[in-house]
């Protein structure tokens, strides 16, 4: 019986994100921290993907394995191509359908970057890019940055600012640049909650430290 793709897949991205991550703390002297910051990525990055290649009809099998290899070689030069050269040998050994794993590698070696050039195009790996960068807009992508890899904020203050240079700087136009429509709303709605939230700490802020100088 061969083996299940997506155990293969799930595993291999966990461990290729273990690894990363006591590498880069090992580099800046420091322990590894809980969260697993690569991990969660991949792991958002596959609930947005599955839930927009539902939603648009696209090939969920393929979406789905594209997003849990997306960044088995994150942290090296051109890691997209060098996953996508990788994946063919992966699902090989796998019950992942032969015929559809060129479309994997092939959605995964256009993954990479935050501000796309020009359209990404079959659908499957325009939804891999676009569930790719939906994971650093809004509330989840913040928490992610806040419980992932230095360099770290180093009070509320320089919190708030920059966050607030993210949501009125580059996070718009990563939505701006998202392939699909449905993308595109979602990270709208995702701006607006990260706008809701920074204002209500910029408020609760404001108090206390209004509070501190009386």
């Amino acid at each position: 019986m061969m083996k299940s793709w997506r155990e293969v897949a799930q595993n291999l991205a966990r461990q290729r994100a273990e690894k990363e991550v006591v590498q880069y703390w090992a580099e800046v002297g420091g322990t590894p921290v809980n969260f697993n910051y690569r991990l969660e990525h991949v792991r958002a990055v596959v609930r947005t993907a599955t839930r927009l290649a539902q939603a648009l009809g696209a090939d969920v099998e393929i979406v789905a394995a594209a997003a849990w290899l997306h960044d088995i070689r994150k942290g090296e030069h051109r890691h997209g191509l060098l996953a996508a050269e990788e994946i063919p040998a992966i699902l090989a050994e796998t019950d992942f359908p032969p015929g559809k794993i060129a479309a994997v590698a092939d959605a995964v070696r256009k993954h990479a970057g935050l501000i796309k050039t020009e359209l990404v195009e079959p659908l499957e790996a325009a939804i891999l890019w676009d569930a790719d960068k939906l994971s650093k807009v809004g509330l989840e992508g913040m928490v992610q940055g806040l419980n992932g890899l230095p360099p770290f904020s180093a009070d509320e203050e320089a919190f708030l600012v920059r966050e607030q240079g993210r949501l009125h700087g580059l996070l718009p136009r990563i939505v701006a640049s998202l392939n699909t429509e449905l993308a595109r709303q979602m990270g709208q709605q995702r701006l607006r909650s990260l706008a809701f939230f920074l204002d209500q700490l910029q408020q609760e802020y404001d108090v206390v430290l209004s509070e501190a100088l009386k």
